[in-house]
């Protein structure tokens, strides 16, 4: 269904208000405010902090430059047994570029000292032509400016051997070899890269991120969704109102998009079967956290998966009617109505009737899905295998969404405040995985209105 069928005004403020949608009435609902952030990779969070190794660096004349950078190669080619990718870091730099080393470790100086020798007593300027004192001074510039080499990792080339070679290619200099830590892996910004600069050593921002998708990519993504997420994150919101309203689920709703088409909605029904409904009407269900299958998550992707058969030839398309959420009572058994994927609600059902879905189609291929929570692992995985190119969530949830690759260290059962922070899943971009997305969380000026939730409910 298109977004202009939904509203027609951006900059609805959020909260409870008359500015509601019109376009009937099973469609009103309040588009959000808020702002999108993209999440980080877990590699990314992984390696935030830097992580350093020793290595070497000496002061040499400038002219000598090009010839001990050759001989550097050769030995580490030599003699390094576990090559390091170090790309990221300057090879060379002026001695104004070097850093003042505010958080670096007290540095092992080695020095080279090779006396020159003297063989014969220094030219008398007053004999010689004016023009004389000119090239003297250039002379002497050139022979004394230097610059710093970085020439590897200690574990690379053994000191004494660094020794001998700039003993022997600079016989008649003062050399000096430091050892220095310096960032193993690339920076992952421009920023990261600039502050390594300033207490490392010189680094590199090459605008290629080794730890998760880059930069281009998630600022297109940013461009496509921002037009339309606060209507997307109203409406699914909207979804699981209407669910909760009929002690179908928890307050929980997801929206599918296609090509910026709204095509389902879908809102929590874990307690649809009688087993799973709470018997006094609160919030915990019966048993357990209700009907898996019947998350909004699945049951969205269920409901894409009945739209694709209904665009297949040998079955005729499927309108759904209004007893459609009637015909999944309570009394249905757990057996029959476990995916549920037909519409529960008005709204499911007009989006489901009205939005169009492109013939051809592969799985959930060229859609993007738009939660009011953090979905668990099994909803992750779900969105993975299904391949869907964004996911967007509302409320975090810190102990069992599977989307964040940051874990605040909160106890699941007391849900306490840890000691400290962690790795979550961040099961949108893993290397080991089959499939990555982009994963974006929404952070609404109002996240009162996504209700409250136990800290262990699966979302």
């Amino acid at each position: 269904m298109s977004l202009d069928r939904l509203s027609n005004d951006d900059h609805l403020p959020s909260g409870r208000d008359k500015n509601k949608t019109t376009s009937n009435d099973a469609l009103q609902f309040i588009p959000r405010r808020g702002r999108l952030v993209a999440l980080g990779t877990k590699a990314e969070i992984r390696h935030r902090d830097v992580q350093t190794i020793f290595a070497y660096i000496a002061e040499i004349p400038q002219k000598s430059t090009s010839g001990v950078l050759r001989a550097i190669d050769i030995s580490i080619r030599e003699h390094e047994k576990e090559p390091i990718n170090l790309q990221h870091l300057k090879r060379v730099i002026k001695p104004e570029q070097l850093p003042t080393y505010p958080e670096r470790a007290a540095n092992e100086v080695l020095r080279i000292a090779i006396p020159t020798e003297r063989t014969g007593p220094d030219l008398d300027l007053s004999t010689c032509p004016p023009e004389m004192s000119k090239v003297q001074d250039a002379v002497r510039e050139e022979s004394q400016a230097t610059l710093y080499l970085f020439l590897c990792p200690t574990t690379s080339v053994p000191h004494a051997i660094l020794s001998t070679l700039l003993n022997t290619l600079m016989p008649s200099q003062d050399s000096v070899i430091q050892t220095i830590r310096v960032p193993k892996y690339p920076p992952i910004s421009s920023s990261q890269a600039e502050e390594w600069s300033q207490n490392y050593w010189p680094t590199v921002d090459r605008k290629y991120n080794p730890f998760g998708p880059q930069p281009s990519v998630i600022e297109k993504a940013r461009r496509d969704i921002l037009p339309r997420v606060s209507h997307l994150m109203g409406l699914a919101l909207e979804a699981g109102k209407k669910v909760k309203e009929r002690s179908m689920g928890l307050g929980i709703g997801a929206v599918i998009v296609e090509r910026g088409e709204s095509i389902v909605v879908a809102g929590d029904g874990r307690r649809v079967s009688g087993k799973f409904r709470a018997p006094d009407g609160g919030d915990k269900p019966a048993r357990g956290q209700g009907n898996p299958m019947a998350h909004a998550v699945m049951r969205a992707i269920a409901l894409v998966a009945r739209k694709r058969r209904d665009l297949l030839a040998e079955y005729p398309p499927s309108v759904i009617g209004e007893d459609a959420g009637q015909s999944l009572s309570a009394d249905t058994g757990w057996q029959e109505d476990r995916f549920l994927d037909k519409p529960l609600t008005a709204l499911e059902r007009e989006i489901y009737n009205g939005g169009s879905m492109k013939p051809g189609g592969y799985l959930c291929v060229d859609m993007d899905i738009y939660i009011t929570h953090e979905p668990c692992i099994m909803c992750s995985m779900a969105i993975l295998h299904s391949r869907f190119g964004n996911v967007v969530y509302g409320s975090r949830r810190v102990g069992t969404g599977a989307l964040c690759a940051e874990r605040e260290d909160i106890d699941i059962i007391s849900g306490v405040d840890g000691p400290g922070r962690g790795l979550g899943y961040g099961l949108f971009w893993r290397q080991e995985l089959n499939w990555r997305l982009l994963a974006w969380q929404w952070l609404d000026d109002d996240d009162d209105e996504y209700g409250y939730l136990e800290y262990d409910t699966h979302v």
